[in-house]
């Protein structure tokens, strides 16, 4: 288990809990000495059996709050030190390492507020050759170019696809793009907000797997996608009660989906809950 912390301190930090007989226990806490104030390393973390990922997307090393990723490999005795990535071009301000998603060797790292030649926001996909992290394709919005649209505020990773949120597109409606590895990431498919649903910012949280596509919206719904081999069709809408909102983190395993609802208080004020469905 991996928690990121990044009010903790004057930096961030991350986490790597084990689980053991007698529970949750901490293996290592994570915290890059070059780091600078405010930094946020802990934004965002991606955790696989060989891998931890954590993001720093206000990281100054390349320009003010251009962000960066570290990326720790677990060996025969522990953590690695962290290997630090940067794109090859980030313009200031551009937040790299707001999202993350990893699977195998490949990572895709969200940049929400700038890629290489605008304010447009990236999502930037990431191989490792057996040495070191290498920037391979930089994705950007097949709709082009409004720098408050924010893609790659979100990000998700399975097999060949990769999902992108572009959660202020078209007024602040929000968009997610599916994007198909053939010889290159290629655009397939742009999915708008639901025309059933008021809520703004659709594509602020993604995930995918095994054919299914999450989609959270800060408000109070969540949309699940399936692949029919053509496209992803909208197969389930979840819908809060309206005394609350859902602040719709989401994520899927297989047929069963996750929702949080932060300010739902079923069990106090505020207190939260997570809402699971199978599809």
């Amino acid at each position: 288990l991996a928690v990121g912390a990044s009010g903790h301190g004057q930096e961030g930090a991350a986490y790597v809990f084990a689980f053991e007989a007698s529970g949750w226990v901490q293996e290592q806490k994570f915290v890059p000495p070059s780091l600078g104030v405010q930094d946020y390393f802990g934004v965002a973390v991606a955790l696989t059996e060989e891998w931890l990922i954590v993001g720093a997307p206000y990281d100054d090393s390349q320009g003010i709050y251009t962000g960066a990723v570290w990326a720790y490999q677990r060996g025969g005795s522990g953590w690695t030190q962290g290997e630090k990535l940067v794109p090859d071009c980030i313009p200031g301000g551009a937040n790299f390492g707001y999202s993350l998603a990893i699977e195998g060797s490949r990572l895709v790292v969200g940049a929400p507020h700038g890629d290489c030649n605008s304010a447009a926001g990236a999502a930037h996909v990431f191989e490792h050759d057996g040495s070191t992290w290498v920037d391979t394709q930089t994705l950007t919005s097949p709709l082009c170019c409004n720098g408050s649209d924010k893609f790659g505020t979100s990000v998700a990773l399975q097999g060949d696809m990769i999902a992108v949120g572009e959660p202020e597109e078209g007024s602040n409606e929000g968009a997610v793009h599916l994007f198909k590895l053939v010889s290159y990431w290629m655009p397939v498919q742009t999915i708008n907000r639901p025309s059933t649903s008021t809520d703004w910012s659709f594509g602020q949280f993604v995930d995918l797997d095994d054919y299914l596509l999450i989609v959270g919206t800060p408000m109070t719904s969540a949309f699940a996608y399936r692949d029919d081999g053509a496209e992803f069709d909208l197969e389930l809408e979840f819908l809060a009660d309206e005394a609350f909102s859902l602040n719709s983190v989401v994520s899927v395993a297989g047929d069963t989906l996750f929702v949080g609802a932060g300010e739902d208080s079923t069990k106090g004020e505020s207190a939260g809950a997570v809402y699971v469905r199978s599809v």
